[in-house]
């Protein structure tokens, strides 16, 4: 088509732009008179393409700003973008790193910018790349720890929630292997996965016993040897024997082993008896 006369590619170009743009093409000025291709083109970019206001196209590039939500190469694109219309010309790489540095939502970078010596474009890019990255993951390690402490502060307000358990009587979550009882025996039945305070078995409850304090002769064990333990259900007895001086038999008593008593009794019955021989 180049190699076409200039009257044969014009007559194309009217016939390819379309009834429209042919239309609007007639209403030009002077249309006529554009016996050119290179004319006619001018023309209807004139038209399409408006004339812009330089001062007004820089005003809107120095007032841009990074957003909340926008990372530094989105921004540093946006400005790209403005600076199309502004004919910076060859100080194009330098407005925007100025524009960067102003505009960028990071004030912290702010002062590692302005430090350095020789500052350009893609040098001021890779310290905001820097920061923004630091800060995405200091943000990731805050969240971490913030989750962490709601789930434990949950988990302490549901078992303050809770009531307490029948089989140990403290508060924990609704599990037998949460409870401290699971696997204990109780020191009142003698059965296991409960404690003592919870027990429904209720306490032996035994007489009033007359105690006489002695303080005779020693009383020897024989040989110090246990004959007979039996058990009599949880607690367990032996049947001791004591030898006495004036009493060559000796005599056996059935004595209850570790009661958990702070001393050592027995019944008046029985010390009565060992007194008749001492």
């Amino acid at each position: 088509m180049a190699q076409k006369a200039a009257n044969v590619r014009l007559a194309t170009l009217k016939v390819v732009m379309g009834k429209d743009c042919y239309k609007i093409l007639q209403r030009l000025s002077d249309s006529e008179n554009k016996a050119t291709v290179d004319e006619t083109l001018t023309a209807l970019e004139q038209h399409f393409i408006p004339k812009r206001n330089v001062t007004y196209e820089r005003f809107v590039f120095n007032n841009c700003h990074q957003g909340p939500r926008e990372t530094v190469d989105e921004y540093v694109t946006r400005l790209r973008s403005l600076s199309s219309t502004c004919e910076f010309g060859a100080l194009t790489n330098d407005l925007i790193r100025d524009r960067l540095l102003l505009g960028t939502k990071l004030d912290q970078v702010r002062p590692k910018l302005l430090s350095e010596a020789d500052l350009t474009l893609q040098k001021a890019l890779d310290i905001c790349r820097s920061c923004e990255q630091t800060q995405r993951q200091l943000r990731d390690i805050n969240n971490t720890t913030e989750k962490t402490y709601a789930v434990s502060r949950s988990a302490s307000q549901r078992k303050v929630g809770l009531p307490n358990c029948k089989y140990c009587n403290q508060k924990h979550e609704f599990s037998k292997v949460k409870c401290p009882a699971y696997g204990k025996r109780c020191r009142n039945c003698g059965k296991q996965n409960h404690f003592a305070i919870c027990c429904k078995v209720k306490r032996n409850e035994h007489s009033s016993w007359v105690v006489k304090e002695y303080n005779g002769s020693p009383i020897y064990y024989a040989n110090n040897t246990v004959f007979h333990v039996s058990p009599n259900g949880t607690q367990w007895f032996i049947d001791l024997q004591l030898r006495f001086d004036k009493r060559e038999i000796p005599v056996v008593l059935s004595y209850q082993l570790d009661c958990g008593s702070t001393c050592n009794i027995m019944s008046s019955k029985h010390l009565d008896l060992i007194s008749f021989f001492i």
